[in-house]
């Protein structure tokens, strides 16, 4: 968890800190920084920038007394800032676009979409499969899959699609899956990721799919037809990819 929380934007002394408060609960600066080894110069500027992130909660008496967020709700806020922080830069990168262009050339705006439930979900991800022209970047827990899209994975790979799969959830039904779609030509890795599956397609469009942690079956689908926001995607799942662990077919 440590080094997924590194991920998220949190600096060294901010995940020492973290973790120290999740370890020990509720207690001083001052302590924590003895506890972490954070200097004591530095340990309130981490506490504070954790609050603001909302991985922490401060009770402003004096000395203060801080406290970890529970690390589910505190990983689904920092997701939905990084969703709001992606549409900001969907919104600065349009705007930029629309100055560089000569006002008689014709101007495309990229969509994205929002979806609840597991419906819309096969249909993009059949969609990726079928359409991708290079390469299609997938994140599955391989629980569960259906005919169709086995198939359609299967397809892209004979026609020389590169298809590369993270598995997010090891089980010994889902390592066999795995081993088979190894066997079929199909890159596959494991990485542990919590509450969070990223689909992208030539880095063209890309879909982000948020697990809710108290029910799992029930999830917000965001499709992106936007060209920076799934490169950035792609990007993000590269430095999982480097991470994970290489599935062999035997």
């Amino acid at each position: 968890m440590f080094a997924r929380l590194k991920e998220l934007g949190l600096g060294e002394y901010e995940r020492k800190a973290y973790a120290g408060l999740l370890q020990h609960g509720t207690m001083k600066g001052g302590e924590l920084s003895k506890i972490t080894g954070v200097p004591h110069g530095k340990i309130y500027t981490a506490l504070h920038n954790l609050a603001k992130k909302q991985f922490v909660t401060i009770v402003d008496i004096k000395p203060q007394l801080f406290s970890a967020v529970d690390p589910k709700i505190a990983l689904a806020a920092a997701i939905q800032q990084e969703i709001k922080d992606l549409e900001q830069l969907k919104k600065d990168v349009l705007k930029d676009a629309r100055t560089m262009r000569a006002p008689t050339q014709e101007q495309t705006i990229e969509q994205v979409k929002v979806f609840p439930g597991r419906k819309a979900r096969d249909a993009i991800n059949l969609h990726f499969f079928n359409d991708a022209q290079k390469e299609v970047r997938f994140m599955f827990t391989y629980e569960e899959r259906v005919h169709k899209l086995e198939r359609a994975i299967y397809a892209a790979v004979k026609r020389g699609l590169k298809v590369r799969i993270i598995a997010t959830l090891m089980t010994k039904d889902g390592e066999r899956l795995m081993r088979k779609d190894v066997r079929n030509g199909v890159d596959v890795r494991y990485y542990r990721v919590e509450e969070m599956r990223l689909n992208i397609m030539d880095k063209k469009e890309s879909r982000l799919e948020v697990v809710n942690p108290r029910n799992r079956r029930d999830r917000v689908l965001i499709y992106y037809q936007n060209g920076d926001i799934s490169k950035h995607f792609a990007n993000y799942f590269d430095s999982l990819w480097k991470k994970a662990k290489k599935i062999s077919s035997i």
